[in-house]
């Protein structure tokens, strides 16, 4: 009998809207999520570990007034772990177009080099 009024109980509250406080999270985790606030905390974080300077406000502030620079790009080399080296090049630059990054061939580049 116990477990039935639970149940009804359980049923009545699912079948409620979302209170206001849980609608309001959700608003507020979809805010950050959107604009990622978490990823930028992150880094910050992250860059003051290591920097670790003696006033970190002037620091963060920097940190936040420095445009933001994403370097995107796929960099293959000598991939020797299963299939033939021109399907892993031909994989590599098919997914560099599909991204529209730029294909940088690590073993071109030291030949080049060399």
């Amino acid at each position: 009998m116990a477990d039935r009024s639970l149940q009804c109980r359980c049923e009545q509250m699912s079948s409620q809207p979302p209170s206001l406080k849980d609608r309001l999270a959700d608003e507020s985790d979809d805010y950050l999520d959107k604009h990622d606030v978490y990823g930028l905390f992150s880094s910050l974080l992250k860059q003051l570990t290591i920097a670790q300077p003696t006033d970190p406000y002037p620091f963060l502030i920097a940190a936040l007034q420095k445009p933001t620079v994403v370097l995107r790009a796929i960099v293959t080399g000598s991939g020797q772990a299963g299939g033939s080296r021109s399907a892993q090049l031909a994989h590599a630059a098919h997914i560099a177009s599909t991204f529209g990054v730029p294909h940088i061939n690590a073993d071109l580049l030291v030949q080049s080099e060399v």
